[in-house]
């Protein structure tokens, strides 16, 4: 619903973007049913391309980020096909304040935004999908390059 509503009426989403954004990020990245993954990264994907200040805004008092990186750390809670294919797009729908925050270092986040992928490695989810190691390498190594090429 959210996709379709952030496709066809974005203004209905703009005016209330701070509260869809407090409910939508935290029940996207803490969602363990890896049976909706498409469709929830279909609309995670969607929704931040239309609105990439959604991604400064705090939900429940805890950043996206914060969010983002505990489901990184988790592997996607083991749906790695969908996953891994979907954080470069979502990686280059943030705003550069998202990536390098205020003071425009940006260092402290990517770093943790590497630590947390890495993270998720070491996480028993990753084995749960076949081919999974090879899907989180290339997608590591292309968010890697992705931010050199960006940041320089």
């Amino acid at each position: 619903m959210l996709r379709t509503i952030t496709s066809k009426s974005p203004s209905l989403i703009q005016d209330r973007l701070s509260l869809v954004s407090k409910h939508f990020f935290p029940a996207a990245f803490s969602d363990k049913d890896i049976s909706i993954h498409r469709e929830l990264w279909d609309a995670l994907l969607v929704f931040t391309k239309a609105f990439p200040e959604s991604w400064t805004m705090t939900a429940d008092k805890k950043p996206t980020m914060a969010l983002f990186s505990k489901f990184l750390k988790s592997a996607g809670y083991g749906s790695a096909t969908i996953t891994y294919r979907s954080i470069l797009p979502l990686v280059a729908s943030w705003g550069d304040e998202s990536v390098l925050g205020k003071n425009g270092t940006g260092f402290p986040f990517i770093k943790d935004f590497f630590d947390s992928f890495w993270k998720g490695l070491e996480n028993p989810n990753i084995d749960k999908e076949p081919g999974s190691t090879a899907l989180f390498m290339e997608a590591y190594v292309e968010c890697l390059v992705y931010f050199i090429v960006r940041f320089g």
